[in-house]
């Protein structure tokens, strides 16, 4: 996802800038943390050039830079940030994360991935540690918002495929319907391999399954159309989508 979608090298920019231009790093992607006042740096050095017109920012970016966010304002006499949400009691109880460290966190868990080392892992442009990790993760079960899956009265892993020796399908993934109830979903020809590798291959597969619209993830044709992203987990060849 690329926050900056051309450079024009008029004006000096910061390293900060640079490094998230050179690595097509977005905004909400950035190595910076959330609000803190480096990422705010950063935002505001970006409207600025975008307003010069000296930079194009991506359509995922642009919300925040047409915003308040980076800006200060008075309220009630103490100096607060503008266009950013928050929970009160968040600043005196949690210091070491933010919300939108539990939103990802609460993402990353509706996605399967829920071992706080893999969380880690996948939140690593965040800098949070296991202790921190595993205190979200109890706020977020405290407050309902994330809770352990059951299916047919045993705990299963939502949103993470896996293969299925037995069939009928060569792969399986638990996931919920539009209904809120846990499904088993199967997938893919048990006498079929995945040829994602192929480009000609992909390209016929996807047209075949309309991927570019694969539909809910209560549907096999999600998780066909999107296997590539699970290559480790099932033991593909290559991880490149359709």
């Amino acid at each position: 996802m690329k926050h900056i979608k051309k450079f024009e090298k008029f004006t000096p920019i910061s390293e900060g800038l640079k490094y998230h231009i050179d690595n097509n790093l977005s905004l909400l992607e950035s190595v910076y943390r959330i609000e803190s006042e480096a990422w705010l740096d950063l935002v505001n050095e970006s409207r600025s050039l975008y307003k010069s017109g000296e930079i194009e920012i991506s359509d995922d970016d642009l919300w925040i830079i047409e915003s308040y966010v980076g800006e200060k304002g008075i309220y009630e006499g103490e100096e607060v940030l503008l266009d950013i949400p928050f929970l009160e009691e968040s600043k005196y109880e949690y210091e070491d994360f933010t919300m939108v460290d539990m939103d990802l966190v609460k993402e990353l868990w509706e996605e399967g991935i829920t071992n706080p080392e893999e969380i880690q892992k996948e939140l690593d442009f965040r800098d949070l540690d296991i202790d921190t990790i595993n205190q979200i993760i109890d706020i977020l079960k405290s407050n309902g918002q994330i809770n352990e899956a059951e299916y047919r009265g045993r705990k299963v892993k939502l949103n993470k495929p896996f293969r299925t020796p037995g069939g009928p399908k060569k792969f399986a993934v638990y996931t919920k319907n539009d209904k809120g109830n846990i499904v088993k979903v199967g997938f893919g020809d048990p006498k079929l391999s995945v040829k994602n590798r192929d480009p000609k291959r992909a390209k016929s597969f996807r047209a075949r399954h309309n991927c570019d619209n694969p539909g809910p993830k209560w549907k096999a044709r999600y998780w066909s159309c999107n296997v590539g992203r699970y290559a480790k987990l099932l033991g593909l060849k290559s991880g490149r989508p359709w």
